[in-house]
């Protein structure tokens, strides 16, 4: 393992438990991540009860080239999606027809929706109404749910116009969504709904999947949102081994100023 500050030594020994890990950028948090995989292998836990997840592909290989020069080969790393996309695959079988959209099919899907044929708003801004979706799916709104017309009416607070008119938001989402499943496409974000879904309506199922590891290690936590947090979470929830780290300067747990609001969200989770 690398030569450790005191800091960073701590957090590789910590003996057990939930850890919030901040640190700005360059400070070596990934390090510390794979230094702690190790440390914990060394104590006799299995590679294979270990799982850390990371924010991007690349993020991900790297963090499996350091491990693999630790001789650490077997610890399940690897991006939200991918094991979001693993998640629904083996849940819901018939899922393996659909087309994963690395098109930008579901542009298209959206721009159906709001045409003649099924809304008509004319007057629609295809890159609103995407981005109306998206944050829907990050905040784990469904479709025609309150909490989907909530936002769309704070959308609207913060620009008015009839671009961003609350009810023909939602009613956009939920007819997008119906004909993205005639079609049968996946999105990304999809993904890691879908996987959210399944693991918050089924407790048997979520304390089957929690029991495939014994620890949870969560690396780039400032570039997740609320679903990536929850399916984080739910997967962590028995054990309470859950190690966080993120950048204070963007993190959504609240590190920013004096707002506790983030934090707070974390701590409950326990």
């Amino acid at each position: 393992m690398s030569v450790l500050n005191p800091e960073q030594a701590a957090v590789v020994a910590h003996a057990g438990g939930p850890l919030l890990v901040v640190a700005v950028a360059g400070c070596g948090k990934t390090r510390v991540v794979v230094d702690r995989v190790a440390a914990l292998v060394d104590r006799d836990v299995s590679q294979q009860r270990i799982l850390a997840l990371t924010f991007s592909v690349k993020a991900a290989q790297e963090m499996n080239g350091r491990l693999a020069a630790l001789d650490v080969v077997h610890t399940r790393v690897g991006t939200f999606h991918s094991l979001s996309w693993q998640i629904a695959r083996e849940e819901v079988p018939s899922l393996n027809a659909w087309e994963v959209d690395n098109r930008d099919r579901y542009r298209f899907v959206v721009k159906d929706a709001l045409g003649y044929q099924h809304l008509d708003w004319k007057t629609a801004d295809l890159t609103v109404v995407l981005s109306y979706i998206a944050r829907c799916k990050a905040a784990t709104c469904m479709p025609g749910s309150d909490a989907a017309l909530e936002l769309a009416q704070r959308m609207h607070a913060a620009s008015p116009c009839n671009q961003r008119d609350p009810a023909l938001l939602s009613a956009a989402y939920s007819t997008a969504e119906e004909l993205r499943e005639q079609r049968q496409i996946l999105t990304y974000d999809d993904m890691l709904l879908k996987a959210w879904s399944l693991l918050t309506t089924d407790e048997d199922r979520r304390a089957r999947w929690a029991s495939r590891w014994d620890y949870v290690i969560q690396d780039e936590a400032q570039d997740e949102n609320v679903v990536q947090r929850e399916i984080a979470a739910a997967l962590a929830r028995d054990h309470r081994e859950y190690m966080v780290v993120g950048d204070p300067a963007q993190s959504i747990y609240g590190f920013r100023g004096s707002d506790p609001t983030g934090l707070l969200r974390f701590r409950e989770t326990w």
